[in-house]
C-alpha cells in the first residue's frame, strides 16, 4: 500500500509505502535521492501490472512511477496541457481500457482544437496506453461561452475502456456577484466509442460558501473538499454501480450526500444521507467499494466541538448499496484541531477581524484536515484509510485498517 500527502511549511510532497499491511512505512524517494516531490495535490494509484503511479501539480501535472511498491520513483514526462487543477488519476482493467487516465482543470492554454480564453477553466481528460506517453487532453464539455466554473470530483474508468467523469457544475447568480453561498449541480458525463463525451446526467444539488467575498472565512475552507466517486469492480448483485458522495450545506451546516447508479450512469438515484447526525459539519468525504459490493464512507466530522474548529474522522459503511448506512466508527477519539497553531480560539473568523490570523497560513487554510481523504477497498473485505491527524499535535498522515467481519 501506499499513502501521500502535501509538505505544509514547504513547496513539495511525500508519498509513504508498506509492505506489512500498514505495520511500517518508509518514505518514498524520486531519482535524485530527495524525499520531497515537488507540487502539491498528491495523488497514487497502481495500475492492474503492479506499477505504482504518483503525480503532483504546478504549472504542470508531473508524474512518477514506481517499480517496487512505491520505495523508489522514476519520473515520467509531464503530462500535456497545463495544471489540471483538482487532479485525478485512473486505471484501467479490461483490456480495451487506457492503461492510465488523467482529469482535471485546464486554464486557457492553447490545447484544443477551438478557440479559447486565457481566463477560462475547462474539465479536460487524458490517457495514455502505455504509462510513457500521453495525448493532447480531450475537452469534456462544450466550450463554454463564459468563465466555467467546473470542479472535477473523480475519474473512473470502466471494464470496456470507457472513461466516467464526475464533476461539480457551479452555477453562477446572473448579476455574476456571489454573495453568502454558492450552489451548483453535481453532474456526470462519460465517453463513448469514438473518443466524444455524452450529454451530462445531473446526479443532485450542492450548496457551499464561497471562498470570493469572504462572507464566511472559516465555512468557505470546510466546503473546498469536493467529494468522490468509486465503482462496483466485484461479481454481486450490484457489479458496475456507480457511486458518488459530496458534502453540502444543509441550513447552515455541510451534510454528506451519496447517490447510486445502477446503469452505467444514465439515471441516478435520489441522494441520500451518511449519518443522521444534527449537528457539526460533515467535509472532506472519499467512497470506496469493497469486493462483497460494501459501500464505505470516511469523512472530517465536527460535531463534536461545539466550537466547530476540531474534527473527528468517521467511517459508515452501507450493505444495500448506499440506500442506508451503519453508525459512524470513531477513527480518533481525541479530536484533531488543524487549527491549533493559530492559539486556543473560538473560531478563527473572530481574530480574522482583529486581524490576528493570517488567512493564507497553513493553518487556516487546512482548518477542514485537508480536502481530501485516502480510502480504499481490500481483497479481503477490509478498507485502509490514510487521513490527517492534529490531535497529538502538528499534523500528520495517519493509516488505519477496517474489517467489516
Amino acid at each position: 500500500m501506499i499513502a501521500t500527502a502535501i509538505a505544509v511549511g514547504t513547496v513539495g510532497a511525500h508519498v509513504f509505502a508498506t509492505a506489512d499491511g500498514g505495520s511500517t512505512w518508509s518514505e518514498g524517494t524520486h531519482t535524485e535521492g530527495d524525499e520531497t516531490f515537488p507540487g502539491g495535490d498528491p495523488i497514487v494509484v497502481f495500475t492492474a501490472d503492479g506499477v505504482a503511479w504518483f503525480s503532483t501539480i504546478e504549472d504542470r501535472m508531473h508524474l512518477w512511477r514506481s517499480d517496487d511498491g512505491g520505495h523508489a520513483w522514476t519520473a515520467s514526462p509531464d503530462l500535456p496541457g497545463g495544471t489540471y487543477d483538482r487532479q485525478f488519476l485512473a486505471a484501467g482493467t479490461g483490456p480495451d481500457a487506457p492503461y492510465l487516465a488523467a482529469s482535471g482543470k485546464i486554464v486557457g492554454l492553447n490545447v484544443f482544437d477551438a478557440p479559447i480564453a486565457p481566463d477560462r477553466e475547462y474539465l479536460a481528460v487524458t490517457w495514455s496506453r502505455d504509462g510513457a506517453s500521453f495525448g493532447s487532453p480531450r475537452m469534456v464539455m462544450p466550450l463554454p461561452t463564459e468563465r466555467a466554473l467546473q470542479a472535477p470530483m473523480g475519474l473512473l474508468v470502466r471494464s470496456d475502456g470507457r472513461l466516467v467523469v464526475p464533476y461539480i457544475a457551479w452555477l453562477l447568480p446572473s448579476s455574476g456577484v456571489i454573495t453568502h453561498r454558492l450552489h451548483g449541480r453535481v453532474s456526470v458525463t462519460a465517453s463513448d466509442r469514438r473518443g466524444g463525451f455524452r450529454e451530462s446526467v445531473d446526479v443532485g444539488e450542492i450548496d457551499v460558501v464561497p471562498t470570493r467575498g469572504e462572507p464566511d472565512p472559516v465555512k468557505a475552507r470546510l466546503g473546498l473538499g469536493v467529494g468522490g466517486a468509486a465503482q462496483d469492480m466485484g461479481i454481486g448483485p450490484r457489479a458496475g454501480a456507480i457511486y458518488l458522495v459530496w458534502s453540502t450545506l444543509v441550513g447552515d451546516e455541510y451534510r454528506l450526500r451519496v447517490s447510486a447508479s445502477g446503469d452505467d450512469g444514465a439515471t441516478w438515484r435520489q441522494p441520500t444521507a451518511v449519518s443522521p447526525s444534527t449537528s457539526g459539519d460533515q467535509v472532506s468525504p472519499a467512497i470506496a467499494v469493497g469486493p462483497d459490493g460494501t459501500v464505505a464512507v470516511v469523512w472530517n466530522d465536527f460535531g463534536s466541538d461545539p466550537d466547530g474548529v476540531c474534527f473527528q474522522v468517521k467511517f459508515a459503511a452501507s450493505e444495500d448499496g448506499g440506500q442506508t448506512f451503519s453508525d459512524p466508527i470513531t477513527l480518533n477519539t481525541v479530536p484533531s484541531c488543524a487549527a491549533a497553531p493559530l492559539g486556543p480560539i473560538a473560531r478563527p473568523s473572530r481574530l480574522l477581524a482583529d486581524g490576528k490570523v493570517d488567512p493564507e497560513s497553513a493553518a487556516f487554510r487546512w482548518i477542514n484536515g485537508g480536502d481530501t481523504q485516502g480510502i480504499e477497498a481490500l481483497p479481503d473485505g477490509s478498507f485502509s484509510l490514510a487521513w490527517i491527524n492534529a490531535s497529538q499535535g502538528a499534523p500528520g498522515l495517519w493509516f488505519a485498517r477496517i474489517s467489516r467481519r
